[in-house]
């Protein structure tokens, strides 16, 4: 089951920028921090509305134990992603909601909430996350992202 439910994400990521517009999808980020100890990884993200998108992710963790052999190396993540309002000039705010999975050892499925905030330090590519994942219990994500742009920057718009 485990290894089935990474291979079918791992599919869905590569897939659902090619179909959408026949390449990659709008936005392409690496994305580091911490989410259930050290992690890094890339995400994906694409615009259905102005202001809606929809992203999934993959990120190897530490785990709590901050070793990569640890339960759950692979963290895998989508969902929905709501733009809520402007901070000062330009700076995008959007709420996110999905389902995250930690796979591994103690594989689990749950709930992932978070609040972003782009153009970090006045940087196109620059955002910033923090919010938690609800799985058996509680875990912190705080993370910095940059994005590699695969078109124009139309969501600052």
């Amino acid at each position: 089951m485990k290894k089935n439910f990474s291979i079918l994400f791992l599919i869905g990521i590569l897939l659902s920028g090619c179909l959408v517009n026949g390449s990659w999808a709008n936005h392409t980020a690496l994305i580091g921090g911490v989410r259930d100890g050290l992690s890094m990884g890339m995400r994906i993200e694409e615009h259905l509305s102005d202001r809606l998108m929809y992203r999934f992710g993959i990120e190897g963790s530490t785990g709590e134990d901050l070793t990569f052999l640890g339960d759950n190396p692979l963290i895998l993540a989508g969902g929905l992603k709501f733009r809520i309002m402007d901070i000062g000039k330009n700076r995008p705010t959007w709420f996110s909601l999905g389902l995250v999975g930690y796979s591994g050892n103690d594989s689990q499925i749950g709930i992932a909430l978070s609040l972003i905030v782009d153009r970090v330090f006045d940087s196109d590519p620059l955002f910033f996350e923090i919010g938690a994942d609800f799985l058996r219990q509680g875990h912190l994500q705080v993370q910095f992202g940059y994005r590699i742009m695969t078109e124009p920057a139309e969501f600052l718009h």
